[in-house]
């Protein structure tokens, strides 16, 4: 039995690549209090957090706060205001670092569990990335990651650990179970009040890894809980 259906991995992958967010590039209205002593990574420790006694470097750790402030580039470039642009960079630490450590949980629960992923299942849902994104060539795919902040190495090690984290949500929990009514319903639900909504036939597939994606969220979300209770955490770039 395959552990992801045609499609799953590129639409689940793909976020990744164009650097979407969940929240569709918008900033939440009230900022959260300062966690961070400074937004300078000169003033950064060399070791940002510990997780079960493997570091997160300032090295790794600016490289994930400089992808978040590209996912949310249009929206942070429209801020003047000096304080505005503080409370921004904290979220975007806040949520480079979350991002980070509840990737390092899931991945060392994977291989705890016994998950691997091989080459040719990455080399699968690579190719299944370019395909759905119409890249065609190896120049414009290096280009892309280029313009988005990775090189083709952390990039493909992205893709792996999450395929990675895949594998033992789907092992935990089965695949994501959407029936033909679940995406109907997500399809009027998305149509309502909109003129342009292409066809049903024409996207329903989309919708289908849409929904596969949030489920999988959800069950992430429900290890996470357990996987950050029983964690070691140091972080010691907070105040």
């Amino acid at each position: 039995m395959k552990l992801f259906t045609q499609g799953t991995i590129a639409a689940l992958l793909v976020v990744s690549l164009l650097g979407a967010c969940s929240n569709n590039g918008e900033e939440e209205e009230s900022a959260p209090e300062p966690m961070f002593s400074s937004t300078d990574p000169e003033d950064w420790p060399d070791v940002v957090a510990t997780v079960n006694g493997t570091d997160i470097t300032k090295e790794s750790f600016q490289q994930e706060v400089e992808q978040n402030r590209t996912d949310y580039e249009s929206a942070a470039s429209e801020e003047t205001d000096p304080e505005r642009n503080e409370q921004l960079d904290q979220l975007h630490m806040e949520q480079a670092l979350n991002r980070q450590i509840d990737a390092m949980l899931l991945n060392e629960a994977a291989l705890e569990e016994g998950y691997t992923v091989s080459e040719e299942e990455l080399r699968e849902a690579l190719d299944e990335i370019k395909e759905t994104q119409g890249i065609e060539s190896d120049e414009e795919y290096e280009h892309l990651l280029y313009i988005q902040g990775y090189t083709k190495e952390n990039y493909e090690e992205e893709v792996e650990n999450q395929l990675l984290n895949f594998k033992y949500i789907d092992g935990t929990f089965g695949e994501p179970e959407i029936t033909e009514e679940d995406v109907r319903a997500y399809y009027e639900e998305a149509a309502s009040g909109e003129d342009d909504m292409p066809a049903y036939e024409e996207v329903k597939d989309q919708l289908q890894r849409n929904l596969e994606s949030e489920q999988r969220f959800h069950h992430a979300n429900e290890l996470l809980e357990t996987l950050r209770e029983e964690a070691e955490l140091d972080v010691s770039i907070y105040q």
